[in-house]
Order: C-alpha cells, then structure tokens, then sequence
C-alpha cells in the first residue's frame, strides 16, 4: 500500500496525504479533508514507513519518554496522557519504565536510543541513567537532577507547596505530626520533605517522625495500620503523605482502626488526584498541575527541535494547597 493509493481513494494529492500522515497539517490542510484520509488510510490499512521517514528526513519523529511507572501511578499516567495529547499530532511518544531494575532499565533505554530518537523527556529519572547519554539529543528533564549545562529542565515548586501545607496545619493547632516518605530516589521528596520540615521547625514544632512506605495504596496501608492506635495515644493529631496514593492507603488504614478523620487525626497529601476529591473526607492535597507541566516541557521540546529556541530554561511550575475535610483544629491532647 502506497500514499497513492491513499491518495486517490481520498480524492487528494499525494502532498496532502503526506501533511496528514506526518502530523504536519493542522494549519494547512482542512479538518475535514484531514478526516478523509485518515480514515481511507485506517481502512487501506496505509502507515508510514518510520524507518523511511527518518532516513529521508533526517527525522524519526520520535520522543522518548522515561518515567517511572505510567500505569501504576496516575500522576505518571496522566501525565503521560498530556504529553502524547500536546505531541500525538506531530510525534511518536515511546515510553520506557524505569522502575524495573536497574539492568533492565539501562538496557530499554539503550535500546531507545538505538531508534534514533529525535528527543528525551525523563520524569523522576535517577540521572545517573542519563548522563552517558549523548550531549547532541535535546533533552527535557522533569522533577529530575539537572546535570549538565545542556538541558532543560521542569519542576514544580514543591517547597512552596511543603510550606504552604506547614502553616496550614500549624495554624489549626497541629503540634504532634507523621510524615511518612515515599521510597524514591525522585528529587522532588527530599525536597518537598526538607521544606515542610524547615517551615515547622521555624513555628516551634518538633519535627515530625517518619516512616517510608512505597508509593502504593497497599503498602502505605500495610505499613501505617499497626502503628496508628499508638500514634493516637501518643498524642499525634495530623499525618502528611508524600503523596496523594499513600495518603489513601493510609485513610483505609485510619477507618480500619477507627479513627476519626479529621476529628482525631488529620491526614494531607501531595499531588491533588482526581480522587482526593472523591474520597471520604475529601483529602487535603498541595495540587501539582501535570497539565501545565506538560504543556511547559512540549513548548521547551518543541522550541529545541524546531531551532527556534537555543535557551536552554529552567522553568519552576506553581503549585497549590488545596484544603479539604481531611484536615481540621487539632484535638487536645495531655
């Protein structure tokens, strides 16, 4: 099957199919002739020849995209939904996990590379998988160590987030506090975490104890549950999660052993998922705006592979602090 074929069938020129097919045709092509031939090339079962293409143009038209889990965890997911709806049009999103082991990590991406990317975005990556990365590919890099001079760089500005939930609670009286960490080397953690203690420190509170837990539902549950009656009765009025998920395996937790949310114990998480405002009580969440992060990394990305732009930017995302019923005046405690 050829762009003739597609062609003729369309009642369009060869030129028209290519601007379709190659994603460049949404300001020169009308949608509804754009229409037509995506849908005679579906039913021709016409694709384009990738390897072609980038041999042609010297272009694959291809992004890597390195994240952790995308589908274990909706942040990475949704954002990974926002970059291939910002790119669908004009690129190939190739994803890559990166939590698999290191071996099996080092060797995808490897293999990635191997296809003759045109760019890399990493999200949350450990940067020591990025650094024997050739200098020559633009690379984008979200809530990751920035290490080098030729890169760009995203991050959201957890530490106002941190701060900002801190006086919150600090406010409604809250002295006695739980953070539990996320086990992640993620960049974004130990600053969140080194902020909201910062900021506490500062009101005269003691800072808080800590236990880590994966960034699943489960484990956050499994690992908070047999410590929960004794936090209550050591006096602990509120629980901050380094994310929204541990924060919902922690509620279960808190409904298991009986505690009352927020009346006994007030409990906040990072990321603002869809579902903090769905569970019972609605949680208390610093909102991380995946949308705009992922717009800001496509204009970054498309402004390095168009050579418009020869900046390499470090772009800081605002962040902010949603409160819900999850958190409220602290009890008395002796």
């Amino acid at each position: 099957m050829k762009a003739l074929d597609v062609a003729r069938a369309a009642d369009v020129s060869t030129a028209t199919v290519s601007l379709v097919m190659n994603g460049k045709a949404e300001k020169r092509v009308p949608l509804e002739t754009r229409q037509r031939v995506l849908k005679v090339a579906a039913d021709l079962g016409y694709t384009v020849d990738l390897r072609a293409r980038g041999l042609a143009t010297g272009t694959s038209r291809l992004i890597g995209f390195l994240v952790p889990n995308s589908v274990g965890n909706p942040f990475f997911g949704a954002l990974h939904m926002e970059l291939l709806r910002e790119l669908g049009s004009s690129y190939q999103v190739l994803t890559v996990a990166t939590d698999v082991g290191e071996e099996v990590a080092r060797r995808n991406i490897e293999q990635l590379l191997a296809m003759g990317i045109d760019a890399l975005v990493a999200m949350s990556v450990d940067s020591a998988y990025l650094r024997p990365i050739q200098s020559d590919i633009p690379m984008i890099l979200i809530d990751t160590d920035r290490f080098g001079p030729g890169v760009a760089a995203l991050n959201f500005a957890v530490e106002k987030g941190a701060r900002d939930l801190a006086e919150h609670l600090v406010e409604l009286g809250h002295r006695r506090i739980i953070y539990v960490e996320a086990t992640t080397r993620s960049r974004t953690f130990p600053a969140r975490r080194n902020a909201l203690f910062t900021a506490l420190e500062e009101a005269g509170v003691a800072p808080p104890a800590v236990i880590e837990t994966d960034i699943d539902m489960l484990d956050a549950e499994r690992v908070a549950q047999p410590l929960l009656r004794k936090w209550s009765n050591d006096g602990v009025t509120a629980i901050i999660c380094a994310t929204d998920l541990q924060a919902y395996g922690v509620l279960t937790a808190m409904k298991s052993e009986n505690i009352s949310v927020p009346h006994e114990m007030s409990i906040a998480g990072f990321d603002d998922l869809p579902f903090s405002r769905v569970v019972e009580p609605q949680l208390t969440s610093v909102r991380l705006p995946g949308d705009a992060l992922a717009r800001g990394a496509v204009a970054e990305l498309r402004g390095l592979l168009d050579r418009k732009s020869a900046r390499i930017a470090s772009i800081v995302i605002d962040v902010e602090l949603q409160r819900r019923g999850s958190t409220a005046r602290a009890r008395s405690t002796p």
